[in-house]
């Protein structure tokens, strides 16, 4: 691999790997030879041209689709302050599952606000003007990848838990008893907690709108 094709991969390092980006990133390459030989045949030794070619392009930030210059340490703490508050809502909502013996769910639930706390305490500290480019497009990704995964995950829990508690009835064609209030709530517990962990994948689905707000517009 050439110089320059070794500079151009490290432009690109960090850069969401799309056919876009591979087509641009051919199209600098390209660029940045033509710019060289033009050097050398203006009489430029070739490590002369090559260091020159390089400085006229020192980074592609700007030019990839979906970037954006962003506020990084405020959007990173608004982040954080978001998956701190649903995830505090999340633990308030697992704390009735603790009367039905669930009481692993309400755990994992406050160790997770705590650690959404001390990452948002620690984003406070950073400084909140620094500047820095950020892909909207790899936002908006990975906000339907989460609930693509959530939904499977809901989906799979749901259709477990009535297979584990109905399945036998369903097959035989018997009629479901549920005796009782304890009983009712057993059975409901197990599709509540599936349920309210969609707070997690609302609280990423608001990254994309947090990114916008946070542009550095001038």
């Amino acid at each position: 691999m050439d110089e320059l094709k070794k500079y151009t991969e490290a432009l690109f390092a960090h850069q969401p790997q799309t056919s876009k980006v591979q087509d641009l990133k051919d199209e600098i390459y390209g660029n940045l030879l033509a710019k060289k030989q033009d050097l050398i045949s203006q009489g430029y030794a070739e490590s002369e041209a090559i260091v020159k070619t390089k400085d006229s392009i020192l980074s592609v930030d700007n030019i990839i689709e979906g970037n954006q210059l962003t506020y990084i340490n405020r959007f990173k703490t608004e982040c954080w302050q978001t998956l701190l508050l649903y995830g505090s809502v999340l633990w308030i909502l697992s704390i009735p599952t603790i009367i039905m013996a669930r009481i692993p769910f309400s755990i994992i639930t406050f160790f997770t606000v705590i650690f959404f706390g001390i990452s948002y305490l620690n984003s406070k500290k950073n400084n909140q003007d620094e500047v820095a480019f950020v892909n909207g497009n790899r936002y908006k990704k990975m906000s339907r990848t989460v609930w693509i995964i959530w939904f499977i995950f809901f989906v799979v829990s749901t259709v477990t838990v009535t297979a584990v508690m109905f399945g036998s009835n369903i097959w035989f064609a018997r009629p479901i008893r549920i005796t009782g209030p304890y009983a009712f709530a057993s059975v409901a517990v197990r599709y509540y907690i599936p349920a309210v962990t969609v707070l997690l994948p609302i609280a990423i689905g608001s990254f994309p709108k947090m990114l916008a707000n946070n542009e550095r517009k001038d």
